[in-house]
């Protein structure tokens, strides 16, 4: 009791009520730290008596009539550390849901230029290159060799021949004409180059031969049938382009057609076809002439593989006539070249003014 007659009730007994905490669930993981105990001495939170007589009279009576007010004190709570738990590795596959499959992204495809084209092209036109070299270096050797095979001359400066030589008069004797010649024709065609194959064939090559299959119209004047005492002479198709290449060339083409000079009755074999043969007609026309010619070889050179031979031509005039136009006083300058059967063939006949 204290010093107002108010017994305290300082022995009596405080019950303290610990409320039940919930467990916290931890993992064999987890280090549980040892709970520090709160010392005895110094309650928390512990609420001070107050002596209500103090205040209010009569507190004792009311405070016997009325309970005790008991103020539970509150166990301080365990703090307790908890480790971040290590994640559990585990054996089993994991399903990831997805709500949608995944979409595949198209790219455009990016045309890359080969590099090996521009090489392709290069090899290619050194190729042509090497092919066009080729041809041109083989070409120059073939002519090399052609010029080489000459006889004659191996070099490019022209070297003048002998015109008395036998290798000048026999080519000389294939283009002379007499007068009569020159007045039927002097224009260098076909069928002015026949009529010099056919007096380059041997005698041998003719024989006698008939009038069959002949066309008097086709070669006029000249005629075949109905001509007493005329038997006509032939040779045949083999024997004149035989001639013919040796006189103009291996490579050229031989003229098939009627032999005639156009003004004169000079030559007179009309071809024909089916009995391939040449066969000679018959002309009444007069072919006289009174003009007269001096041809002489004015000179005869050679370079390489080439002769060429001039001709110097002066006509007269008959009294009381006048040359034809065609007949030229000047030079005549026929062109020979060494062929691969190393025969000198007739390549050209030209006309140059003396003065």
């Amino acid at each position: 009791m204290n010093n107002n007659g108010v017994t305290n009730n300082t022995n009596q007994t405080v019950s303290t009520t610990v409320p039940n905490t919930v467990p916290v669930a931890v993992t064999p993981q987890v280090q549980q730290q040892q709970q520090q105990p709160v010392p005895a001495t110094q309650p928390v939170n512990q609420p001070t008596i107050v002596s209500i007589e103090t205040i209010i009279p009569n507190a004792a009576e009311l405070q016997a009539q009325q309970p005790q007010v008991v103020v539970p004190q509150t166990q301080p709570v365990l703090q307790q550390q908890v480790q971040p738990q290590q994640p559990v590795i585990s054996n089993e596959p994991m399903l990831i849901p997805m709500t949608e499959p995944p979409q595949q992204i198209i790219r455009p495809v990016e045309v890359r230029k080969s590099k090996l084209t521009p090489i392709l092209l290069v090899a290619v036109l050194v190729l042509v290159a090497y092919i066009i070299y080729t041809t041109k270096t083989n070409q120059t050797q073939i002519n090399n060799l052609i010029y080489k095979c000459t006889p004659v001359n191996a070099t490019k400066e022209e070297k003048e021949l002998d015109t008395d030589s036998t290798l000048v008069k026999n080519l000389y004797n294939i283009v002379k004409t007499n007068i009569r010649e020159d007045v039927a024709q002097t224009d260098y065609n076909d069928t002015y180059k026949a009529y010099l194959v056919l007096r380059q064939m041997s005698k041998s090559s003719f024989y006698d031969s008939n009038c069959n299959m002949f066309n008097n119209s086709g070669m006029e004047p000249y005629k075949c049938d109905g001509i007493q005492n005329f038997h006509p002479m032939a040779f045949t198709e083999d024997d004149y382009i035989l001639k013919w290449k040796e006189i103009y060339g291996e490579n050229s083409k031989p003229y098939l057609g009627n032999i005639k000079l156009k003004n004169e009755c000079i030559g007179g074999y009309q071809y024909i076809p089916e009995r391939h043969e040449f066969v000679e007609g018959s002309c009444d026309k007069q072919s006289a002439t009174s003009y007269k010619v001096t041809k002489t070889i004015k000179k005869a050179v050679t370079t390489r593989n080439t002769i060429i031979i001039t001709e110097e031509v002066r006509y007269k005039e008959n009294e009381g006539l006048t040359l034809p136009d065609y007949l030229k006083n000047g030079y005549y300058i026929y062109t020979f070249r060494l062929d691969i059967n190393y025969n000198y063939v007739l390549v050209s006949k030209e006309y140059q003014s003396k003065y």
